[in-house]
């Protein structure tokens, strides 16, 4: 349960750094930089919600769906934010959750899809629990909830396995252990061409990571790539799982805790390029999430920086770096031509891709946002501490 208890332990942390307003101070970066005292645009608020927020939202149609810390599922008018249904969640066995497990929310044309400790399917109109997977073999699948397909939902685990489920009936269509001999946590996977991809950490002395491809169809593994070992002399250095896998053609990109970037080939997992860590200076252990644009790799990182690099050269094209904004902590989300960044600090930035410039922020005052938002159009809806937020976006 070692995997477990390292993601409670996180969720614990995150959770009172929220609270308490305490940030991780963004580090200069080299390149462009714009800075929140140029008083970039805001964007104009179209309606705001009172809820405890929690996790990442999904949009579908014409509704909202997003957790709340109070361990519910919750729907919301898009265009009006007015609250359709609000759901309890089913506590897991033997467990007493006072906020969800899982962050993510999915959603198919029937079901939203919810990540907490076990994985549910609730009915979109009514909310109604129309099935749950508690796997046998494994167990917190909801955690690293991961890619919705149109047949198929695809999680990790902190039990080391990685699961395809029935989207339509919540049976197991194939569950695959990545490591049976120490403790493993297994992330949120993606699909990419009928390939399952997914990073995964090994807990031993020292702590590796790495990526491993499976048949999204039958489960079968195709290759497993771990990080590279540290250089002679650097000791046990920890060299876990720390963001990605996001892919671009037939690159594989993950990065491990020392801040390092690999790519990976899609069709036989060989290392086809690595970079040392963006940061100026040594952090210890990062997390780096990210999101590929177009023909761009866009990286974050606890200490605030984001850097965008261009593909398949890996030439760094630009870099931000907030004066007061504080660390990336959960995740960045594409949107056409530019990317959405949350900060601890409380507020999303709109960088644009091609220079990295503000495009627009919002302000402290419409609530704290550090999660992840969905975008749907020029519209942008953000999960934070005390609501649910609607925004249009500025150019």
């Amino acid at each position: 349960m070692i995997g477990l208890q390292s993601s409670r332990a996180l969720l614990a942390v995150v959770l009172a750094s929220l609270v308490a307003g305490c940030v991780l101070t963004g580090r200069l970066g080299a390149s462009s930089r714009a800075t929140f005292e140029e008083f970039p645009p805001t964007p104009t608020l179209l309606w705001t919600t009172p809820l405890v927020g929690w996790g990442r939202p999904s949009v579908r149609d014409d509704s909202v769906y997003s957790l709340s810390r109070a361990h519910e599922m919750v729907s919301l008018d898009k265009t009006t934010g007015a609250i359709r249904w609000r759901r309890p969640l089913p506590l897991a066995h033997g467990e007493h959750l006072r906020f969800p497990m899982g962050s993510v929310v999915e959603s198919t044309t029937t079901a939203v899809i919810v990540g907490d400790y076990d994985v549910l399917a609730l009915d979109r109109r009514t909310g109604r629990l129309i099935w749950r997977f508690s796997p046998e073999d494994g167990y917190a699948p909801g955690m690293y909830l991961g890619v919705v397909t149109k047949d198929s939902v695809y999680t990790g685990s902190p039990g080391g396995r990685l699961h395809s489920i029935d989207v339509s009936d919540g049976r197991s269509r194939w569950s695959l252990p990545v490591n049976e001999s120490h403790p493993t946590t297994v992330y949120q996977p993606i699909v990419d061409r009928g390939v399952v991809l997914a990073g995964f950490t090994v807990f031993g002395r020292p702590t590796t990571g790495g990526v491993v491809a499976v048949e999204a169809r039958t489960g079968i593994e195709r290759w497993r790539a771990h990080f590279p070992e540290q250089t002679a002399g650097a000791g046990e250095r920890n060299t876990a799982w720390a963001g990605g896998p996001v892919t671009w053609n037939h690159l594989v990109v993950a990065a491990a805790s020392t801040g390092s970037i690999y790519a990976f080939d899609r069709r036989n997992g060989s290392l086809v390029h690595s970079m040392a860590s963006p940061q100026i200076a040594d952090v210890a252990q990062d997390f780096l999430p990210m999101v590929v644009i177009r023909d761009s790799l866009v990286v974050g990182s606890l200490t605030g920086l984001v850097v965008a690099y261009q593909l398949p050269s890996f030439q760094e094209r630009w870099r931000y770096s907030p004066s007061e904004a504080g660390s990336v902590l959960f995740g960045m989300t594409a949107d056409r031509n530019s990317v959405l960044v949350p900060y601890a600090g409380g507020r999303v930035v709109g960088l644009d891709l091609d220079s990295g410039r503000v495009r627009w922020t919002t302000q402290r005052e419409s609530g704290l946002f550090a999660w992840p938002p969905a975008a749907d159009g020029r519209r942008v809806y953000t999960v934070g501490e005390t609501s649910v937020t609607a925004f249009r976006k500025q150019d």
